[in-house]
């Protein structure tokens, strides 16, 4: 995800934890007779390709690595800094 790629996945409790569907990677039932189809519609249609992509790359870096996790630890600060 952080690089960039597509992420396909079986749509099982801890994949889904991390990926949403549709929106940072593709997730498939395991007992879906449809996985071809599925992919065959995201290679098809590079916005969509592309849209996923780049929102999975982004929630990497703002949730799972150390300048994301870095950011928030800032912004908590600063939040309990304005606190009256």
């Amino acid at each position: 995800m952080g690089s960039g790629c597509l992420v396909i996945a079986l749509d099982i409790p801890n994949n889904s934890e991390i990926i949403e569907h549709g929106v940072t990677g593709i997730l498939i039932k395991s007992k879906d007779s449809s996985v071809l189809n599925i992919l065959e519609s995201f290679f098809e249609n590079n916005n969509e390709f592309n849209r996923i992509t780049t929102n999975a790359k982004n929630y990497i870096v703002k949730s799972h690595s150390l300048e994301g996790y870095l950011n928030t630890e800032i912004e908590d600060y600063r939040a309990l800094s304005n606190f009256n």
